[in-house]
């Protein structure tokens, strides 16, 4: 297992790319944002023979469905679910007999072939059996808590605001003029990536909370959550300036394959233990998830971008007890020189690792290496 040691030192190691590369030293604040996180949250039961079910768990309700004091009727808080038909069989079914309004994110053609593995935009209300199902737990299929079926978000605006403008940020385009779908509304994506895009001041994130078109300096979108299994998290935004002209609706794509790689690295660590003998217990597991998520972080730093080389990395890491760099000095030397080619140095690393440990290590080959 790992050592917590070996944690604390490479963590503290690690030199921050995107600091390097922002412009966070000299651009303004023009959005604050507030990240929490709300643990241990249980799902409801089925509530079967209770005369007033409640819809939502009680650690829920502040952040989703309470009303700030003395709000105008016509400037109160939706809350809307944007959900994802992939994990949801007959989704559309279940929206069209809800009551509840609804849209697809997709249109045209898209529509037509994947609406149901597209993403739904939903608004909630409280005391629906829809709604309340979304918080359920149980053996039927329309009890969706452990289907964990997409993100949820606050807004004034109305479900037509709402869907276009999440429409914005479904297809992306890369520096070569590629486009390509951005499933933001899976688990941990855009909180993921607001959190680290904001700690960084790497991007202007304005775009993706929009404005309020009855007031300037208001978002669109007050708050974005996600659940991963019995955690929440909430991006609140706090302030955010009204000097918005012109801002195009922008995703960072080098921060979104950094992401894409860290969350694989975290997806390997479980498939590697799978495999083995002593499979560890959960804190030691979400150790040497942190630990190769930072392993990631530093190698990435030092120009290794590919998911064979990071992978490899954190395949040795897992293999060796997470100490391979102090057993062999020697890959400082390669792991440094920034200006050679990451494949020969990685060539050139590889060869140390086989030589010294021989068949204990081997690189990285996909999940369940």
């Amino acid at each position: 297992m790992f050592i917590d040691r070996y944690v604390t030192l490479h963590t503290d190691e690690i030199a921050d790319y995107w600091a390097q590369h922002s412009a966070a030293s000299v651009r303004p604040s023009r959005l604050q944002l507030q990240m929490e996180m709300i643990p241990d949250v249980l799902p409801l039961d089925a509530q079967f023979g209770v005369d007033r079910p409640i819809f939502v768990p009680d650690a829920l309700f502040p952040v989703m469905f309470a009303q700030p004091e003395e709000l105008e009727d016509d400037r109160r808080f939706h809350t809307y679910a944007l959900l994802d038909a992939a994990k949801v069989p007959a989704l559309p079914e279940m929206l069209a007999v809800s009551g509840l309004e609804h849209r697809c994110l997709f249109k045209g053609s898209s529509y037509e072939k994947l609406k149901d593995a597209a993403p739904w935009i939903v608004r909630l209300e409280d005391d629906n059996r829809f709604t309340r199902n979304l918080f359920t737990r149980s053996d039927t299929p329309w009890h969706l808590w452990d289907a964990e079926p997409g993100l949820y978000l606050r807004s004034r605006g109305t479900l037509d605001q709402i869907w276009q403008h999440l429409r914005k940020f479904t297809r992306v385009r890369d520096e070569a003029g590629k486009w390509f779908y951005f499933r933001f509304w899976e688990i941990d994506c855009l909180i993921d990536y607001i959190g680290f895009a904001e700690k960084h001041n790497h991007s202007d994130l304005r775009p993706l909370f929009g404005f309020d078109a009855m007031d300037s300096t208001s978002p669109l979108v007050q708050n974005y959550m996600n659940r991963n299994q019995n955690t929440v998290r909430t991006c609140t935004v706090t302030h955010i300036s009204a000097d918005n002209a012109g801002i195009p609706a922008r995703i960072d794509i080098p921060i979104l394959r950094f992401l894409a790689l860290r969350s694989h690295a975290r997806s390997f660590v479980d498939s590697y233990y799978i495999g083995q003998d002593a499979r560890p217990d959960a804190p030691a597991l979400q150790g040497a998830k942190e630990f190769c998520t930072a392993l990631v972080q530093k190698y990435h730093s030092y120009g290794f971008k590919s998911r064979y080389h990071l992978g490899s990395f954190v395949y040795w890491a897992l293999a060796l007890n997470g100490d391979f760099e102090t057993r062999l000095p020697n890959l400082q030397i390669h792991i440094h020189q920034t200006d050679a080619d990451p494949n020969d140095r990685f060539v050139l690393m590889a060869r140390q690792i086989k030589h010294v440990f021989g068949s204990r290590v081997r690189n990285y080959r996909g999940y369940g290496s």
